[in-house]
């Protein structure tokens, strides 16, 4: 019983970390196609 819900919240997690990478990649790669200098795409990382 309680297994089950530790899995269901690491699923939810990992789920909203997967997405969370997902709007950080999409984030970056606008970032890039700006051509911002360099120092924003450092800090972004």
């Amino acid at each position: 019983r309680r297994q089950e819900e530790l899995c269901a919240m690491k699923r939810k997690y990992e789920a909203s970390m997967k997405k969370r990478l997902d709007d950080l990649r999409e984030a970056i790669a606008a970032l890039e196609s700006l051509e911002y200098p360099g120092p924003i795409q450092v800090q972004a990382k």
